[in-house]
């Protein structure tokens, strides 16, 4: 599972000893006392992200030497500790290892599965009299808070992915988009289309050139990330913290703490990107044209573009929207459309909270939020279902009006 070379790069890390790593003397296996730590260090591994703990190794990454530990026995009592005094039970693997400087025993740790694992005290009979929560944090173990212990316990899994897709129709000598228009009823079209066609067609000549010269494709995926902020930029107006309520309407938090996004905060194109070689003042474009509204945003949150991904960092949570493959057709006809279709995620994850549980289900309802527009606004399949309900309650009142006159 592991080698020397692999365990040099950890010990020879500035920062080692991390939310993933711990070192250990050989001694912690021999006594009570040293015992009582590893297990509250490998507890407090588990309930963070899992981890490793390198036993034989100094503080200062040093190897504590040969011929260290009595490999059958020590391996035994690593198992019969963890077996009697963690619950729920916690499967790790113990391996030994033999490197030129030092002998290592490494002790691998998952992550917690549903509920958090606790140091348990038991009497003589194996009645549990006690548990004690430990958490990882970059400072090392500490106790858990009961604010801490009860994400733990209400939150078995925050992080999770979305999938979703569209694809733009385009007129290859105009770039312009083209709409469904196979029905005989109006049915509001997917926003991000709508803002893709807002940029095109506002764009001269020269422009439209520079971009047949250098990739629509790569074009359309520039562009992503900004449609995504604008889009955005409608239902964050009055405050990020949203909740969903019936009839798919949200109501917002407004005293929840906030920062207003402007456009002066909007990222520039990166240097050596299609956009950056447009004759726009591509703030002011994205202002006037894609209808960029400020909006507000959690504290301490950045926004950042690379190219097509844009992430929304803070120390709490990560979300980043991208592109994961784009296929491109021709449409045929004497117009000589194109056919491009985005295959893109939406991806989520949390940090452990280390003091904003305040607003954590805040930060939670935001990213649900973003979910619930993505499928409105942004997402193909969901767009057809949506459209598929309204026609069908179109057809049906129609016939309502025939049997009924």
């Amino acid at each position: 599972m592991i080698d020397c070379s692999e365990i040099e790069r950890i010990v020879k890390d500035p920062n080692r000893e991390s939310l993933t790593i711990e070192f250990k003397k050989s001694d912690v296996i021999k006594s009570k006392d040293g015992q009582k730590k590893l297990i509250e260090h490998i507890v407090s591994l588990a309930n963070r992200i899992g981890g490793k703990i390198l036993i034989g190794i100094n503080d200062d990454g040093t190897y504590e030497g040969k011929n260290i530990f009595d490999v059958d026995k020590d391996k035994g009592i690593l198992n019969n500790i963890i077996n009697d005094n963690i619950r729920p039970s916690l499967m790790c693997d113990i391996e030994f290892i033999q490197c030129n400087d030092g002998d290592v025993m490494i002790i691998f740790i998952p992550k917690m599965k549903e509920i958090p694992h606790a140091y348990v005290k038991k009497t003589k009979n194996g009645e549990i009299i006690s548990r004690e929560y430990y958490i990882r944090t970059p400072h090392g173990k500490r106790f858990i808070s009961d604010r801490q212990l009860q994400y733990l316990f209400r939150y078995e899994e925050l992080d999770f992915l979305f999938p979703f897709k569209f694809t733009l129709k385009l007129y290859n000598d105009l770039l312009r988009v083209d709409f469904d228009s196979d029905f005989d009823f109006v049915i509001e079209d997917l926003s991000i289309l709508r803002n893709y066609d807002f940029f095109f067609r506002d764009l001269e000549t020269k422009n439209i050139n520079k971009i047949k010269k250098y990739g629509i494709t790569e074009t359309i995926a520039e562009i992503f990330p900004f449609i995504i902020i604008s889009i955005l930029s409608k239902y964050f107006g009055r405050s990020w913290a949203l909740k969903l309520i019936e009839n798919e309407r949200f109501t917002s938090n407004l005293s929840a703490p906030k920062e207003e996004f402007t456009q002066l905060d909007i990222p520039n194109p990166i240097e050596n990107s299609i956009l950056n070689q447009l004759s726009i003042n591509f703030r002011d474009y994205f202002k006037e044209i894609l209808l960029f509204h400020e909006f507000y945003i959690p504290p301490d949150m950045k926004i950042s573009v690379d190219k097509s991904l844009l992430s929304f960092q803070h120390s709490d949570f990560l979300f980043k929207f991208a592109i994961q493959l784009i296929q491109t057709s021709s449409g045929g006809g004497p117009e000589g459309n194109i056919s491009i279709t985005l295959d893109c995620f939406y991806e989520v994850k949390f940090n452990f909270p280390e003091t904003n549980f305040e607003l954590f289900d805040d930060y939670y309802r935001f990213a649900l939020s973003i979910k619930e527009i993505i499928k409105r606004d942004m997402d193909h399949d969901s767009f057809l279902e949506k459209k598929s309900f309204k026609i069908i309650e179109s057809m049906n009142k129609k016939l309502d009006r025939l049997l009924t006159s």
